[in-house]
């Protein structure tokens, strides 16, 4: 029994299916199947029961979570029992303001998984970072540049305001609506401009200098926002997201956010390794 086998295990019960797990550990799904299926026939017992539904444990299946959670924990502070701050390779990473960090958080779950003794030191503002997250326009040339979502912006709502009720949205429904300005984003500036030409008048109500928080302000209520926003942006937050009814003049509605780093890094062993796996994950849309 090996603790690779117990931690695909673990992430199928937590996650709930095969598929979920599969994108939790960024590894294809046969090699979930796989591993429980070993598990099954070391222990010879049925852990998981799978349905239309997902998967849940059974009785021993549950047995065998309690036992697996406690050992992984128990392995994970052996070894960090044994390496100290001089032994621990680091890579830094710096995630661009204009970025959500929900990016940061996969990003970091990747290289947990398949670099377990790399400690990341994140950098919110640092031209020096060995990995950078940032949107395509901003990557420097002499840097490599790996996508990882694409974002469309959309117009976010709070649930009790009530163009959140409505199915489509005009550029003329937003007259004098409360609104939240992203002004650390350079794209920003545009906007404004093009609202003002088409006399749309907004009253600003905040000016915010990253995304989590105009996210935030938003679920509060306090108004509305344009962000750039992937799928995964918007699960289980607050706000209803609409697409606009109308092209915004030369500013784009959509855009690329992934990672960067700089081209002379690949030279390092452990750097390209990580780009390699970095380049074969089926990032989401």
């Amino acid at each position: 029994m090996d603790l690779r086998s117990l931690r695909y295990f673990v992430a199928a019960l937590e996650e709930g299916s095969i598929s979920a797990a599969a994108t939790r550990m960024h590894i294809a799904q046969p090699s979930i199947s796989v591993a429980v299926a070993k598990l099954e026939s070391q222990l010879d017992t049925q852990l998981l029961v799978r349905g239309r539904q997902g998967v849940h444990a059974t009785r021993d299946g549950e047995i065998l979570y309690q036992q697996a959670k406690s050992l992984l924990q128990h392995a994970q502070a052996i070894t960090h029992l044994f390496e100290t701050d001089e032994k621990q390779p680091s890579i830094e990473i710096n995630v661009s303001p204009t970025v959500s960090l929900h990016h940061l958080g996969v990003l970091m779950a990747l290289i947990q998984g398949h670099f377990p003794k790399l400690q990341c030191r994140i950098k919110r503002d640092s031209m020096s970072a060995d990995i950078h997250i940032l949107p395509e326009y901003q990557v420097a040339p002499e840097s490599i540049f790996i996508p990882m979502a694409q974002e469309s912006y959309q117009l976010l709502i709070p649930k009790n305001n009530v163009l959140s009720f409505a199915e489509t949205l005009r550029l003329e429904d937003l007259q004098g609506e409360r609104f939240i300005m992203r002004s650390f984003c350079e794209r920003n500036q545009e906007l404004i401009a093009f609202l003002e030409s088409t006399n749309t008048k907004l009253e600003t109500v905040a000016e915010v200098d990253n995304e989590e928080w105009a996210m935030m302000l938003v679920e509060q209520g306090l108004g509305c926002s344009i962000l750039p926003i992937s799928r995964a942006g918007t699960h289980q937050r607050n706000f209803v997201a609409r697409s606009l009814q109308t092209t915004l003049g030369d500013i784009a509605l959509e855009r690329t956010v992934g990672i960067a780093m700089d081209f002379t890094l690949t030279q390092q062993p452990r750097m390209q390794a990580l780009i390699d796996i970095l380049r074969q994950q089926p990032w989401p849309a």
